[in-house]
This record gives C-alpha cells, sequence and structure tokens, in this order.
C-alpha cells in the first residue's frame, strides 16, 4: 500500500504540473489573440469587463453582421435572415426602400419617425438601436448618440467593413433611398422557440469574464 502510495506521488506531480502547464499556455494565447483582435487597444479588452454585454466587443460584432445582412437584403432577393429572426423579441428591425416600396420587417407595423430628430419611434424597452437613413449611420443608446468613429469605441473597425461604407461599391449606391433600423431589446430574454445568439453569448461573457481578468494579469 505505501510503495503505490509512493509511486503515484510523481506521477500526480507531473499531471498537476502538465495540467498547470497548458493552461498557462492557453491563457497567454488567448490573451494575445484578445490583443490583436482589439488592434492593440487596451481600452477595447477593457470592454470585455463590463458588467453590460452590450458593452462588449461581441454584441457590437454581432450586431453589425445583422445589420449587414440587412443591407444584403435590401439589395436582393430573398435574402437569408433566419438568425435574425431566432433572436425573437430580442431583436427588431425595420428596412424599407423609399423608392421602390420593398419592406422588411418584424415590428408588426411600419415604423413612425420623429419630426424632430428624425430618428425612429420604437417601442418600449428598445432603448438601444442602429438607424441608416440612407446616407449616414447611427448607433443610439439610451436617447444618446455613441461616437463610432472614436478608436476606444469597439465600432470604429466593425463599421468600417460595411457596405455602406465602402466608396464606389454599387450596392451602397443601391442603399441610398434605404432606411434601416435594427434594435436589440433592454433585457435580453431566451427564445423559447429558437436560438437567440444574443442571449446565449450574454450567459457565456457572465461566465469567461473572470478569464479576461487573467488575461489583463498576464499579458
Amino acid at each position: 500500500m505505501d510503495t503505490k502510495s509512493k509511486n503515484s506521488k510523481p506521477f500526480l506531480s507531473w499531471l498537476s504540473f502538465f495540467v498547470g502547464l497548458s493552461l498557462m499556455v492557453f491563457i497567454l494565447f488567448s490573451g494575445f489573440a484578445a490583443l490583436v483582435h482589439s488592434g492593440g487597444n487596451f481600452e477595447i479588452m477593457k470592454l470585455q469587463f463590463s458588467k453590460n454585454y452590450k458593452d462588449t466587443a461581441a454584441f457590437k460584432e454581432r450586431t453589425a453582421n445583422y445589420f449587414a445582412q440587412l443591407t444584403y437584403a435590401a439589395t436582393v432577393d430573398n435574402a437569408y435572415l433566419g438568425n435574425l429572426n431566432d433572436e425573437g423579441d430580442n431583436l427588431r428591425y425595420y428596412l424599407v426602400n423609399q423608392s421602390t416600396g420593398f419592406t422588411l420587417m418584424n415590428t408588426g407595423q411600419e415604423l413612425s419617425f420623429s419630426p424632430s430628430s428624425g430618428l425612429p419611434v420604437l417601442p418600449d424597452r428598445y432603448s438601444y438601436f442602429w438607424y441608416f437613413d440612407g446616407e449616414k449611420l447611427q448607433v443610439i443608446d439610451h436617447g444618446r448618440p455613441v461616437d463610432i468613429k472614436r478608436t476606444d469605441s469597439g465600432y470604429r473597425e466593425i463599421t468600417r467593413r460595411l457596405i455602406i461604407n465602402e466608396p464606389g461599391n454599387e450596392s451602397a449606391a443601391a442603399l441610398s433611398n434605404t432606411r434601416i433600423v435594427l434594435a436589440v431589446k433592454d433585457t435580453l430574454e431566451e427564445n423559447p422557440y429558437a436560438h437567440s445568439d444574443y442571449y446565449a453569448e450574454q450567459k457565456f461573457n457572465s461566465i469567461i469574464k473572470p478569464v479576461y481578468g487573467l488575461l489583463v494579469i498576464l499579458t
């Protein structure tokens, strides 16, 4: 019995060392990847610590992707919007081409626009939205415009990649008479009928946040 116990100690020590080393390599690699993804901007990395999922890079990337799908849907026939619809009540979108009358929406009815600000009037509990008026993209959060051109906003690079910001792009020109609204619910909920990527990412973010703490310490 004593011999077996003594023989097992070197193995357990080696196993502990191997697991610890593997974890350290994973954390360092993840930290490097996160730094590269942020473009070397530590301010963007700090966003991952926010208690609000909507401040994270993951949320902004996902919203930009959904917005890009709507711009694509405005220029082609039968574009796939399944993952937008899977968000259920977490997401409301409205797209209208004022020249052709082409409309896509899950708002139930056409949106009205404020005569003073020109911004869309949204249902209660949708305080965060993206609005494109055919020329300019605005991000509004609880009534306040977000400065998406700031390098530390987390929006600058992802919005640059949108077709609305590609000079000479035929699709961008075709959107000149198009209004697009993309609004996210204040409190995200699980969709009992489909998989909500917003809700799933919010849950994952709450779990992974401690790991980001280690990343900052080690990188």
